[in-house]
């Protein structure tokens, strides 16, 4: 039967499709075939990663597995065909089963692949360390033959190690008066950059401060001209009034003594002095005013040549002070160019006198510890078959690496920026996420295919079910009222139920895979300890101890050997491995003191370096990290010619004031 969750019920003006019954049972067939062959290989898989997952039984794990398989697949048919015929506990019942069956073969396939490429991984890495192994041994052997052949003058291993070391001391030497010379050169040129900044900085600012004072005496100047002439200008009008008032006595005095009428005479001349009487108090306020305009005048030019004077005493000064400041900074500065200079001198001098002490005794090793040694033509012949039988060997490990590599899966991480094991492990998800479904989804394809050949939809047989159980009478036959067309695109509950399920399984997977990812970061991240890096720290580094100690990693040993003698990659490899947390970070830190008088003077500033590591065992931790000091004692008064101390450390010792710190030359300093 058809369930309708699954079908679209057609319009009453469509009409049914006709296939052609070949075609369609060649399709079905096609569609059977598919889904068998898809569960078969899921189940198959799942199986043997079950078994694989419980090894101590196998064989019982394998058969209820397979059982189980078979189950899940008819209980899928069994839903489709008959899900309006059961009840609604058996409905979830063995949806839930189907959906956990689904789950549980997901998890046997996602097994069976991962053992898979752990097996792959396994063997390249196997490979590749003998590989190396070879590898170092074909060095070591043409290094023989090379000297051999050439006829060369060799060391034993004790007077070659010591010969490296004290190549490398020179180098060092070398390097580091390369270095202090630099950062000599650098003080010089900053130097000289400060010098010309601040040289300039008070003829700047005297220039700047003259121009001011300049353009003040200006406007001191403008302002006594504009009060001059404005007290000019009042003088002028005062002036200009009095001619007015004169000439209006002239104009009676001029006229003499007149007659009116011939009886009456009229004395201009009078009325002009009673005119003149008449003015006097206006003559005399602007006679008043004249002088005091006139003081005035004096008293702007006295002012203001004053202010003038004493903003060009100001100028004056100023431009002095500036040229003295500039001169007292060029001296200063020319005494720091000369400690400077002293200071080279001292370096070349010492560093020159080192590197010759260091070069004398290199050459001293090379007179003692020259023995002549040859090999014989057979005994090369011998070495150079054994190199080639090595090489062979290395061409078949390499074919074996080419044969079962995961190149593609490393490039698709290196592109991502991630690690080839996350890659392999979202593919392994994402095959195990649509494997099972699919093949489960097929079988109910089939289902559909072949009960819509048959023509007996789901909700007929259901009706059908209805009259056999419950007959209607003869006299009245009813036929079954059909179920209404549902409408396309509109969800049955099964739908809705099957989806609810399906995306809570997807989001709890989602969620454990961010959990998971999560809590691995933050183990890795190593927040806690993070806290207690100092904040003004200019530099911090993160390190892993988990990739320090892999196999492949064959720098870090190396350098460990050459700097710290032999024995002490082991001594390393032991607290790595033993006494760290190797899924935490360690952190290394500098800094300069927060103590002034700690930080040394301005040309030898001191620098604090710290770790800050967590530890599994700090009992364990604490002998390793012992070990290492006895080591590197041991490699470096081996180096000086003394004889190598034995002297223990421990929290006690440092407690009381006894502990010690180690010095370059492998003595002991008092713990301060």
């Amino acid at each position: 039967m058809i369930h309708p969750a699954f079908m679209t019920t057609p319009s009453p003006d469509e009409k049914p499709s006709e296939e052609p019954k070949a075609l369609t049972w060649g399709f079905r067939v096609v569609l059977l075939t598919s889904a068998l062959y898809i569960a078969g290989c899921s189940a198959y898989f799942s199986v043997l990663g079950l078994g694989q997952l419980f090894t101590g039984s196998e064989g019982p794990v394998m058969v209820m597995a397979a059982s189980l398989e078979v189950g899940k697949l008819v209980a899928a048919s069994f839903l489709y065909r008959y899900w309006h015929l059961i009840t609604g506990v058996l409905r979830f019942y063995l949806t839930l089963a189907v959906l956990v069956l689904i789950a549980i073969t997901s998890l046997g396939n996602y097994g069976y692949l991962a053992r898979a490429y752990e097996k792959t991984a396994t063997t390249i890495t196997r490979n590749e360390t003998e590989i190396a192994a070879i590898e170092k041994t074909i060095a070591e052997s043409q290094r023989q033959i090379d000297d051999a052949r050439g006829k060369t003058v060799r060391v034993n291993t004790a007077s070659r190690e010591d010969i490296a070391k004290l190549q490398g001391r020179i180098t060092q030497a070398g390097e580091t008066l390369a270095q202090s010379l630099a950062r000599l050169q650098e003080q010089r040129k900053a130097l000289d950059t400060r010098r010309a900044q601040d040289t300039a900085a008070p003829a700047q600012r005297g220039a700047d401060l003259s121009a001011t004072l300049a353009k003040s005496i200006a406007a001191e100047e403008s302002a006594v001209a504009k009060g001059l002439a404005a007290e000019e200008a009042a003088i002028a009008g005062l002036n200009d009034r009095l001619k007015v008032l004169d000439q209006a006595v002239a104009a009676y005095t001029a006229q003499g003594t007149t007659s009116t009428y011939l009886i009456f005479e009229q004395d201009n001349v009078k009325k002009g002095q009673e005119l003149r009487e008449q003015q006097k108090p206006e003559r005399e306020a602007i006679l008043a005013k004249v002088v005091e305009a006139s003081g005035a005048i004096t008293r702007l030019r006295a002012d203001g040549s004053a202010r003038v004077e004493r903003l060009r005493a100001e100028q004056a000064r100023v431009n002095t002070d500036a040229a003295r400041e500039t001169g007292l900074l060029r001296d200063q500065f020319k005494g720091e160019l000369a400690r400077l200079d002293d200071e080279e001198k001292s370096l070349r001098k010492t560093g020159e006198e080192s590197l010759a002490a260091l070069e004398k005794q290199l050459a001293s090793l090379q007179e003692q510890g020259q023995t002549k040694a040859g090999l014989t033509e057979a005994e090369v012949e011998a070495l150079y078959k054994v190199n080639r039988e090595r090489t062979e060997q290395i061409h078949k490990l390499r074919d074996q690496i080419a044969a079962t590599d995961i190149g593609s899966y490393r490039f698709v991480a290196r592109a991502f920026d991630a690690e080839a094991t996350d890659v392999v492990k979202w593919l392994m998800l994402a095959l195990v996420a649509v494997f099972d479904p699919l093949a489960v989804t097929l079988v109910v394809a089939f289902n559909m295919a072949l009960t819509r050949g048959r023509g007996q939809p789901t909700a007929a047989l259901a009706g059908a079910g209805a009259e056999t159980a419950n007959p209607a009478p003869a006299a009245l036959p009813a036929p079954a009222p059909a179920p209404a067309p549902r409408r396309r695109g509109q969800w049955s509950p099964l739908e809705i139920v099957v989806a609810a399920i399906l995306g809570s399984v997807l989001l709890g997977l989602f969620l454990w895979l961010w959990s998971s990812e999560r809590t691995e970061q933050a183990a890795r991240g190593n927040f806690g300890s993070a806290n207690v890096i100092p904040g003004d720290s200019f530099a911090v580094m993160a390190f892993r101890p988990d990739e320090l100690r892999q196999k492949g990693n064959k720098a870090f040993p190396e350098w460990l050997e050459r700097t710290g003698g032999k024995g002490m990659s082991t001594a390393v490899a032991e607290l790595v491995k033993n006494g760290l947390d190797a899924h935490s970070d360690i952190y290394a830190f500098a800094k300069f003191p927060a103590d002034a008088k700690d930080a040394g003077d301005g040309s030898r500033p001191v620098m604090l370096c710290g770790l800050v590591i967590r530890v599994v065992d700090p009992t364990v931790a604490e002998a390793a990290l012992s070990r290492i000091a006895d080591q590197l004692n041991n490699s470096l008064r081996g180096e000086t010619g003394k004889s190598a101390s034995n002297l223990t450390r421990s929290r006690s010792m440092i407690k009381h004031g006894e502990g010690r710190y180690m010095d370059p030359e492998g003595g002991f300093l008092p713990l301060v």
